[in-house]
């Protein structure tokens, strides 16, 4: 995929409905995500996922591939929380 796309970018062009697809692509099969240390993304059916793996998912589904400096934990969660997704700890505490 040549379409290469800062994060910091993707989080500005980013929509509830492209993170949707991710989730409903991700959550049907077998992947192999890389786990999140400190927080996930909380789905309605009370499932998680971890933000980054979400994130990336996204932004191939949107036709980028995602360039990764700068790429940070927190930071991640930020457009995500703006579109109404639920982020928790490992607890499960909401942030």
């Amino acid at each position: 995929m040549s379409n290469e796309i800062f994060a910091k970018d993707l989080y500005k062009i980013i929509t509830k409905e492209d993170v949707d697809k991710a989730v409903s692509y991700l959550s049907k099969g077998k992947h192999n995500l890389i786990n999140s240390t400190k927080y996930d993304v909380l789905l309605p059916n009370g499932n998680t996922l971890p933000p980054k793996e979400l994130m990336r998912c996204t932004s191939e589904i949107m036709g980028y591939s995602l360039r990764e400096d700068g790429f940070a934990g927190g930071q991640v969660n930020i457009p995500r929380k703006k579109l109404g997704f639920k982020i928790v700890d490992k607890g499960g505490n909401p942030i």
